[in-house]
Formats: structure tokens, C-alpha cells, sequence
């Protein structure tokens, strides 16, 4: 099939057959007929000629967006997580709270999944582990996820304290080590809520006691729970595990058939949590690169997650994300 039998072919199918028929000219050592010569662009590339980008204009108008859907959580959503976890003895060991845990933290950190959750981990290892090689350095064999080592807790008056005093911890301070972006080895700070069953910092220091109690190996994953009370070693929480905790939440805190949400379950999961601070945000006037280096993200991801959204912030959100960071 040629690419003239395609009505509205994909850019990157038009891309393809122009770097196709470009390669003669490269072999011969000639320059790239799709580029203008001797010039760039401000970011360094180099320009196409002018009947080109009016081409690929053309046909990104027709091409599906390449970022999936992603619908926000709402505050009804979190509570629902929070209202999950069993009152019996054992039970902040178990999956229910390590994913409520996760699910506050993902929140006001903005975190990828991969910094709290484990996804296509093969059968031979237990969670992902940073690649050896001469660019990750001494983080290589650690936990992409975090460990026990990116987070200090802080007293009010932002003394630190061991990991045995959080329960006076009026901050903990994070380490985001290691992300598919440009942001790594970045610190943020985040604020205790008071009497909130969404403090970040008490689901920090559950979090660490968890870790603690389950295994307390050095460069393992911190989110971590027991399957059943008769397992002896713990379980890493998963990308799987957010996603139906998440939307089994949607559906329990909106439990009419024909709400909103129910039409839209499929866009919920954890990257929900990244949507839904990037929106609080947006309700508390951040401006788009505020937003995006603290939340580690660039700036044309919070205008499409702010502009693709079914749902905007409540102001109850709003106002928890401007307690827990008042200090940033």
C-alpha cells in the first residue's frame, strides 16, 4: 500500500516515506534535501524546507494525540482510598493501606508511578532496579522506586528527626532521584496537615514504619505490604494494584451508574493523581511552569492535562495543596 491509497495518513508515516526517499541523497553524502540548508532553530534543530512544515502542520491536525486520556481523581475518590483500610490489628500492613499511602503521596508529590509502584517487572527479579552501566553511576542496582534513604523528616522548626520521631514530624523533605525526565535528583518539601486523614507526612512516616516492620533491607523499595498475615516476606506494590484500587474508589465514591465518571473508568489510574495535582494547582493560580518544575513535568503536559480534563479542582483540594506547600 503506498502512501497515496491513505485518505489521512499519520504524521509519522508521512515522516517515514520522506526519510525513505531523503536516504539517496545522504548516501551520496549530499545534504538532506528536507532540510533548509544552514539553518536551525532556536533549540538547535534544523528546519525542514517550508513545504514541509506546512505538510506535517497539515496533517498533525489529523493526528491522534499521542498522549492517552488521563482523568483526575477527585478529593470524594481519595477519601474513599482512605475509608478502605480495615480497623482490625495487621491491617496497615496490608495492600489496602500501602495503597492509600501511595495514593496521598503520588498526590501532592506529582510522582511517576515508577517512583512508588513496580510495572513490567520480569518473573526474575523482584522490583525494577536502576541499569549498571557508566551513566547511572553508584545509583545503579538501587530501586528506580524510592527507599528509605530519599526521605528526612523534619520538626517544626526544620531540625531533622530519625526516622523512630515522625511522629513529630511537621515536614518530610523528598528525594526524586531518578525519572524519566530531565528533573532528577530533585528535593521537594511538603507540609504536615493538621488532623487531615490526607497529611502527606503521616503517610511518609506509615509508609517508612511499614517498610521497617516488613523487612528493613537496605536499596529496596519502601511501598511494600503482606499479602495474607501468614506471609513472611512482603509484596512491592504495583502499578496494577493503583489502578484497581483507583477505580474500584471511583465507583465506590460515586456509586450512581449514570455519573460522569463511570463513563470515563477507563482514564483512571495513577497517573489520575499526577492530573488532579496538576489541576489544584491551576485552581490556586500557579502559573504553567510553576506547575511544571514542581511537578517535574513540562509545561505542554499541564496544558493538555488542564485543557483534556472532565472534571476541574474542587476547592477543598485546592486548599490542601497550598497547606502542604506553603514552604515552596
Amino acid at each position: 500500500m503506498s502512501i497515496k491509497s491513505t485518505v489521512r495518513p499519520h504524521i509519522k508515516t508521512i515522516q517515514g516515506y520522506l526519510r525513505g526517499a531523503a536516504a539517496p541523497a545522504l548516501a551520496a553524502r549530499r545534504d538532506d534535501p528536507r532540510f533548509l540548508p544552514l539553518s536551525t532553530a532556536f533549540n538547535g534543530k534544523r528546519m525542514y524546507v517550508p513545504l514541509l512544515e506546512k505538510v506535517f502542520a497539515i496533517a498533525k491536525k489529523w493526528t491522534p494525540q499521542s498522549r492517552p486520556v488521563r482523568q483526575p481523581i477527585t478529593v470524594a475518590i481519595l477519601h474513599s482510598l482512605v475509608l478502605s483500610v480495615p480497623s482490625h490489628r495487621g491491617a496497615e500492613l496490608g495492600l489496602a493501606a500501602a495503597v492509600r499511602d501511595a495514593a496521598i503521596l503520588g498526590t501532592f508529590t506529582g510522582s511517576r508511578v515508577s517512583e512508588y509502584a513496580q510495572s513490567n517487572v520480569s518473573a526474575r527479579v523482584s522490583f525494577d532496579m536502576i541499569p549498571v552501566n557508566a551513566a547511572s553511576g553508584d545509583q545503579g542496582g538501587k530501586p528506580r522506586a524510592f527507599m528509605l534513604s530519599d526521605f528526612k523528616f523534619y520538626d517544626s522548626k526544620h531540625l531533622q528527626v530519625s526516622n523512630e520521631g515522625t511522629t513529630k514530624a511537621a515536614y518530610v523533605r523528598i528525594l526524586f532521584r531518578y525519572t524519566k525526565g530531565v528533573r532528577s535528583f530533585e528535593e521537594r518539601l511538603f507540609a504536615a496537615i493538621s488532623a487531615s486523614p490526607f497529611c502527606p507526612v503521616a503517610a511518609a512516616a506509615r509508609v517508612v514504619r511499614r517498610w521497617s516492620t516488613l523487612q528493613k533491607v537496605a536499596h529496596t523499595p519502601l511501598f511494600c505490604f503482606l499479602r495474607s498475615p501468614w506471609d513472611k516476606a512482603p509484596t512491592y506494590l504495583t502499578d496494577e494494584h493503583m489502578k484497581f484500587a483507583l477505580r474500584r474508589a471511583a465507583v465506590t465514591a460515586y456509586p450512581q451508574k449514570n455519573h460522569l465518571i463511570h463513563q470515563h473508568l477507563a482514564g483512571i489510574s495513577s497517573h489520575s493523581l499526577r492530573v488532579f495535582a496538576c489541576l489544584c494547582l491551576k485552581r490556586i493560580a500557579w502559573d504553567d511552569e510553576k506547575i511544571a518544575h514542581q511537578l517535574r513535568w513540562n509545561s505542554d503536559a499541564v496544558k493538555y492535562y488542564t485543557r483534556q480534563s472532565i472534571f476541574q479542582a474542587e476547592e477543598t483540594g485546592a486548599n490542601l495543596f497550598q497547606t502542604v506547600l506553603r514552604s515552596s
